[in-house]
């Protein structure tokens, strides 16, 4: 499955900087929320922003999903390429037990405002478990 310009929710690439070249994808994320994402991604030092609109299969990426209202519709196909991936981490103004509903467990889920601490903390673990 691969998501194109027109799907439902907005993709973004991040690679990851000095040696393994990992990627991470910002998922429907609008122009504010993904600036500050953006520079929590810069600021760790081993995070890079750039824009893609589609993604391939067999990649294992850290995955950042927009979740703007807990009554938002995601298609089931896309929970199911969702579920490929190891982690995914949520973010959203709402709090995570307002999202118990979601078919697919997150890694972590960041209530917005986060700070850049609580948003180390996740690296911290997701680099701690994934390398």
């Amino acid at each position: 499955m691969r998501l194109k310009e027109t799907d439902v929710l907005t993709l973004f690439s991040v690679s990851h900087a000095p040696s393994s070249l990992q990627t991470c994808h910002l998922l429907n994320y609008t122009a504010a929320s993904q600036k500050q994402l953006a520079a929590y991604l810069r600021r760790t030092g081993w995070l890079t922003e750039s824009q893609a609109v589609a993604y391939s299969e067999g990649e294992d990426p850290l995955v950042f999903m927009h979740l703007t209202h807990p009554s938002e519709y995601i298609p089931e196909p896309f929970w199911e390429v969702l579920g490929q991936y190891p982690a995914v981490i949520i973010t959203s103004p709402y709090p995570q037990n307002q999202f118990k509903h979601l078919p697919l467990p997150p890694f972590a889920f960041l209530t917005e405002p986060f700070s850049f601490e609580q948003f180390a903390v996740c690296l911290e673990r997701y680099v701690s478990i994934y390398g």
